[in-house]
């Protein structure tokens, strides 16, 4: 009986969770400086025990109007130079309301060091966040197409509110973490960043 009221409750919890980032080597033991933003405490007691962060970043990007085509890797082709076509491109084009989300991070040099009782981290970085809600669809393809497209001129388009929120900080952060508990089935490590910004919003 106790299996199934867990099931059922798992059932009905998860029916409410949303999906998010693909966290990737994040939640990972070997995370290195890319862990401390989830957990600080993750600087003690790391298999990794000294890190020199050069560079890194992430993109995250999710709309309800514009998508790759299957098949297209516009990001292969950045990197190999060549250039990107409209093809490669599908816009949603419908009455609906449109939002998108984005977050951009880059990570600047770094140092992480982490033994069994104790560890730090300092970390350079930036990041901006761009949020758009209830935006309107002719608004939205003026942007993608440009002023000049046609099929949308000499038209009356009624809108209602929409909001746009975006800001860009530069970050420093200091992370320290302890060993308070240590036995051969438990432990417990706790962690803090200290992370001043700066920027605008």
């Amino acid at each position: 009986m106790k299996k199934v009221i867990v099931v059922l409750f798992m059932l009905t919890a998860s029916y409410y969770c949303q999906a998010q980032e693909m966290w990737g080597i994040a939640n990972s033991n070997y995370a290195g400086t890319m862990g401390l933003h989830l957990n600080p405490a993750s600087v003690v007691n790391s298999y990794v025990q000294q890190e020199i962060h050069i560079l890194s970043g992430d993109i995250f990007i999710n709309n309800n109007y514009i998508y790759l085509r299957e098949g297209t890797h516009p990001l292969g082709k950045m990197i190999t130079g060549q250039s990107i076509s409209d093809d490669d491109y599908l816009d949603d084009y419908n009455t609906s309301d449109k939002f998108m989300y984005k977050n951009v991070q880059f990570k600047y040099p770094g140092f992480y060091y982490s033994r069994k009782d104790f560890g730090f981290a300092i970390n350079f970085g930036t990041r901006t966040n761009t949020s758009i809600n209830d935006f309107p669809y002719h608004l939205a393809k003026f942007f993608w197409e440009g002023f000049d497209y046609t099929p949308q001129h000499n038209q009356n388009f009624e809108s209602g509110k929409y909001t746009l929120n975006s800001y860009l900080v530069n970050e420093v952060s200091l992370t320290l973490g302890k060993n308070l508990v240590r036995s051969s089935n438990h432990e417990v490590n706790v962690g803090i960043t200290i992370q001043p910004t700066f920027g605008h919003a």
